[in-house]
């Protein structure tokens, strides 16, 4: 893609194709869990992107909201994708909502611990604050502070997911963290909530009770259209795809055999 490789994992056989977005200083390696799954494997082909700057897809010197919801796009089209789902976690399902205006043939977005955003409702109407939380806008910090935040995340520092999320860090472009932050500055974000309600596709929410990051129920101000629903998972914080990875997948499977 105009010299830029964005990496792909996949796994499943099926016609219909479910994909896979992770978050700010993640991987793809965050949905190992879903595309381990039986059940969806047998029923779906599972394709998980790893984003510019992050897993094993390469450097950008541009990581703004349109350049990254041009590079989802383009790689949709150039997947081939007929009939499909899009799964997003955390700011990657911000990413899919800005694309959603771009993209053909999406038949249902399903979305974890979402972080959907408009002028109305911008990133300090549902992150809560904590010491830690400019280290998700930061090129580096120490690894303390990102310990901290990990755990944070996580909702349990003894969690593996600590040392998982630390590892992941480290190993983004750190300017994919810093364009971020510019983004939240100047706030360059479309109306996230229109795109999404405009596209007449489905959509489902997925949040963890035990999400510490964000409030989970800010969404509840917003009147959204009768095919936007939304699921409360139990003892599962932020990655909620993995606290609760057999109850989302069982959601998920559900949801995919509904809208293809």
């Amino acid at each position: 893609m105009d010299g830029l490789t964005i990496n792909t994992r996949r796994s499943g056989e099926g016609r219909d194709t479910i994909l896979f977005v992770h978050g700010n200083s993640c991987s793809s390696e965050f949905w190992n869990s879903q595309l381990n799954n039986l059940d969806l494997r047998q029923d779906f082909s599972l394709i998980a992107i790893d984003l510019p700057g992050h897993g094993d897809s390469g450097r950008s010197d541009d990581y703004s909201l349109k350049f990254l919801a041009d590079v989802l796009a383009r790689t949709i089209q150039e997947l081939s994708l007929n009939r499909y789902v899009l799964v997003g976690l955390s700011y990657g399902t911000a990413l899919i909502a800005e694309t959603a205006p771009k993209l053909k043939n999406c038949n249902g977005y399903f979305l974890a611990s979402p972080n959907i955003t408009s002028d109305d409702f911008p990133p300090n109407r549902y992150i809560i604050p904590f010491p830690e939380l400019l280290t998700m806008i930061s090129a580096t910090v120490d690894k303390e502070t990102l310990r901290r935040f990990a755990a944070h995340l996580a909702g349990d520092p003894s969690s593996p997911l600590v040392d998982e999320f630390c590892k992941s860090y480290e190993e983004t472009d750190p300017m994919f963290r810093t364009d971020l932050g510019i983004a939240m500055q100047k706030a360059s974000w479309s109306d996230e909530f229109k795109n999404l309600i405009n596209s007449r596709t489905p959509v489902e929410y997925v949040f963890g009770e035990k999400d510490q990051a964000m409030d989970i129920h800010y969404m509840d101000a917003i009147k959204l259209p009768g095919n936007h629903k939304f699921h409360f998972l139990k003892d599962a914080g932020h990655f909620v795809n993995i606290d609760q990875a057999d109850k989302f997948g069982r959601l998920l499977n559900a949801f995919c055999r509904s809208v293809l």
